[in-house]
């Protein structure tokens, strides 16, 4: 069995080996990319753009072959601080202008010593790289997103420092923060959902991942402390940070609130300590 690509009512099959073959040599593939490899492939190019017109269905018939990545993928540099969706804030090599403009979650992004303002609801990618300490990410207003990532494909790190200012807007990182570069987190009213279920965010630096009003940081993976400090500084117990996965401290390391803010672990969390571990 092989897969149906499908123009109007022209309909071509391609053997399963034929498609690997086009995934391997074009990575990830855009709707635009099949129409153009599936003219070349079957010779009949000139005949197919003159009847098919537009790609308008794809039905995938797979034996053996569960999903095809989709959505193209491109890496985004900064090179200025202004807004996340200002065309002239990143280095970029294809269509897009800002991450995430066709809606794809796998964009790459690097953060150079530059900052990035997320004015937008709807701001997306797959990954962000810091890589100078002066690197930093903010949010512009209340209600603003940022999400990295679907599933628990996203990833935040470095290699260097860098700062997200969460501030009133709404982080949300489906898959890993990784800690092993101090990246300090701020939340203030708005929210941020650190990592996913059956992930694991790592503190091995001097890292400061910290809630300062009535807002909320929820980690609803694991977290492995080794260094660094989890507070939450708000006077009013709204403000929380939430461990839905277990936690250990292994290291020199603190969680503590240092006012009235709350600090909650769910239910059958387990937290293990080592002697220079605090919670408080």
């Amino acid at each position: 069995m092989g897969i149906l690509f499908e123009w109007g009512f022209k309909k071509i099959r391609l053997g399963i080996l034929t498609v690997a073959k086009l995934i391997a040599i074009k990575g990830v593939l855009k709707v635009q990319d099949f129409r153009i490899l599936m003219l070349k492939i079957t010779g009949k190019r000139e005949q197919l753009i003159k009847k098919s017109g537009f790609f308008w269905g794809l039905v995938l018939l797979f034996s053996g072959i569960s999903t095809i990545a989709w959505g193209n993928s491109q890496t985004f540099t900064a090179k200025a601080s202004t807004n996340w969706n200002a065309a002239g804030t990143w280095t970029t090599v294809g269509a897009e202008t800002y991450p995430g403009q066709d809606g794809s979650t796998n964009d790459i992004v690097i953060i150079p010593a530059f900052t990035v303002k997320i004015n937008i609801v709807s701001a997306v990618c797959g990954s962000i790289e810091f890589t100078n300490a002066a690197g930093k990410i903010t949010f512009s207003a209340a209600g603003n997103q940022l999400t990295v990532g679907a599933g628990t494909a996203g990833q935040v790190y470095g290699t260097t420092a860098g700062t997200i200012t969460v501030g009133s807007g709404i982080l949300v990182i489906n898959g890993f923060l990784s800690e092993t570069t101090a990246i300090g987190v701020t939340v203030s009213t708005g929210s941020a959902t650190l990592n996913s279920s059956g992930t694991t965010t790592t503190m091995s630096a001097a890292a400061t991942i910290s809630l300062s009003s009535t807002g909320s940081i929820t980690f609803n993976g694991i977290v492995n402390q080794s260094a660094g400090t989890i507070t939450n500084t708000s006077a009013s117990a709204v403000g929380a940070i939430n461990f839905n996965g277990n936690v250990t401290q292994s290291a020199a390391c603190t969680i503590s609130s240092t006012s009235s803010g709350t600090i909650n672990f769910a239910t059958g969390t387990i937290v293990t300590q080592s002697a220079a571990g605090t919670i408080s």
